[in-house]
């Protein structure tokens, strides 16, 4: 099985708030990536992906980075995110429509229930340990370390903009979406040990918690012992 975990950040470059209201969430379209980063695991095999606004080291381009995400999420089994359903994923489609890429793919992965017709590809974890949206707040920071993991140990989503602007806050943030893409793929292998019954998720676990420690080190060394 193939999963893709992604997450991205994003910054609201023209975005200006209404005065009497200057801590208002910018609309979606008001908000641009500034990194993409995708995790994409077949067995034993991890393969993370990351895309920075201005750098073109990897991807020449968002429309180039957009396509390789695009390829990967075809041949996905499952994919994984943390409110995807509410942020993520529409704010992807609406980036690769301003691109002229196709993603028609996604409309036939982007059912919320499993049902009779089809079975569930994208796995929102937060709607899922959430209930469907029946708990009103369910941070990704919390759930990560009630499993022992580092959570926000650096950065948080409220710090992205500021971090961004900052001399070397680029790697920061994109070292901070890693984490986060990292942090979504392990949540979703202790739910599916612990909820879904798959007991194969216990090897799982154990790889992506050595691989973790290995790539990021730091307070990631705790999480393999």
């Amino acid at each position: 099985m193939i999963t893709v975990t992604l997450d991205i950040e994003t910054i609201c470059p023209q975005w200006e708030p209404p005065e009497d209201d200057p801590a208002r969430f910018p609309p979606l379209p008001e908000h641009r990536p500034c990194v993409i980063s995708w995790l994409t695991r077949a067995k034993d095999v991890f393969d993370l992906h990351t895309w920075t606004m201005g750098d073109d080291f990897i991807y020449a381009s968002e429309a180039e980075a957009l396509e390789a995400l695009g390829r990967d999420l075809r041949q996905a089994h499952r994919v994984i995110t943390w409110n995807g359903r509410g942020f993520d994923m529409p704010l992807l489609s609406l980036r690769a429509m301003a691109n002229g890429i196709d993603w028609s793919f996604w409309r036939g992965m982007s059912h919320r229930y499993a049902n009779f017709k089809q079975v569930l590809v994208h796995y929102d974890l937060m709607d899922l340990l959430g209930d469907q949206g029946g708990v009103r707040a369910m941070p990704m920071d919390g759930v990560a370390r009630v499993l022992g993991l580092p959570g926000k140990h650096d950065i948080s989503g409220a710090d992205v903009a500021r971090v961004w602007a900052e001399e070397g806050g680029p790697e920061r943030v994109a070292r901070y979406c890693e984490e986060d893409v990292v942090s979504a793929h392990l949540i979703y292998l202790h739910w599916a040990l612990s909820l879904e019954g798959a007991a194969q998720a216990k090897t799982a676990i154990v790889d992506a918690r050595r691989w973790a420690a290995d790539h990021f080190g730091g307070p990631w060394q705790e999480v393999s012992k």
